[in-house]
């Protein structure tokens, strides 16, 4: 099994989240820039800890679900954002998270 790249990661994930919110980055993008990181910190952890054993298939699936409804939170909460964006974000930054937590793990969260 491989790890996560950090740095990759969280750069799929800002070009991810600035594309799916369009015209209302700008306005999230203060906002969501630390709660993005620490999704993308979490990612790694979970990867880390699925493939040494320490973490099991439900505590990543707990960990990645309480990320998301951090970051929900924030989108939601920026004004000018509506909640349609904020899901958009997520649901399009929780698609590159999966996608590296199963490239580096074979598990699909």
């Amino acid at each position: 099994m491989a790890s996560i790249d950090f740095d990759k990661l969280f750069k799929n994930i800002l070009v991810v989240a600035e594309s799916t919110a369009e015209e209302g980055w700008p306005a999230i993008r203060d906002f969501a820039k630390g709660d993005l990181e620490k999704l993308a910190r979490t990612a790694v952890e979970i990867a880390e800890g699925r493939i040494n054993g320490t973490i099991t298939e439900n505590g990543a699936k707990a960990l990645l679900k309480m990320n998301q409804n951090a970051v929900e939170t924030v989108l939601a909460g920026a004004a000018c954002v509506t909640k349609l964006v904020a899901e958009r974000v997520i649901n399009a930054v929780l698609g590159v998270v999966k996608d590296a937590i199963k490239a580096a793990t074979g598990f699909a969260l």
